[in-house]
């Protein structure tokens, strides 16, 4: 099922696209639902893309541009390479308590020597993804041979 969060962007698409009630419902029906609350999640994603899309060409909702565009710094990190490893990081505290302990900056700087995450470089990027991989794998193992 869709997310509170998706169905609330939902809505409010409607309302930027002041799209009426029987309109919505035919759209919705191309999903076999006539609300909101029926989609999937994934269902969700393709509404929400498909409004979003509309109500921009519209000009009446704001594409906001994502976390780290705009950086064009030769051999440094990409904006796509950091947005991975916050999100590598985040999805590795939320699934293992281990991880709750550090933070990203705290691991960067223990264990690759780097302050912040805007000083690493393409090459260190993608060592710190291997590792955060790597240490999710490793915890995934853990928590398998705890359970046997």
């Amino acid at each position: 099922m869709a997310t509170n969060s998706q169905i609330r962007i939902i809505h409010a698409l409607k309302k930027a696209l002041f799209m009426d009630d029987d309109t919505y419902i035919e759209y919705l029906k191309s999903f076999d639902a006539t609300s909101s609350k029926q989609l999937t999640k994934a269902e969700a994603i393709i509404v929400i893309d498909a409004m979003k899309n509309a109500a921009i060409d519209m000009k009446r909702w704001n594409k906001k541009p994502l976390k780290y565009d705009g950086l064009d710094r030769e051999d440094m990190a990409t904006p796509e390479q950091l947005r991975y490893i916050e999100y590598l990081w985040k999805k590795g505290v939320e699934e293992f308590e281990e991880l709750k302990k550090y933070t990203l900056r705290s691991y960067l700087l223990l264990r690759f020597k780097v302050d912040d995450i805007m000083f690493l470089t393409k090459d260190r990027a993608n060592n710190v993804i291997r590792s955060i991989k790597a240490m999710h794998k490793s915890y995934k193992n853990k928590r398998v041979a705890a359970q046997m």
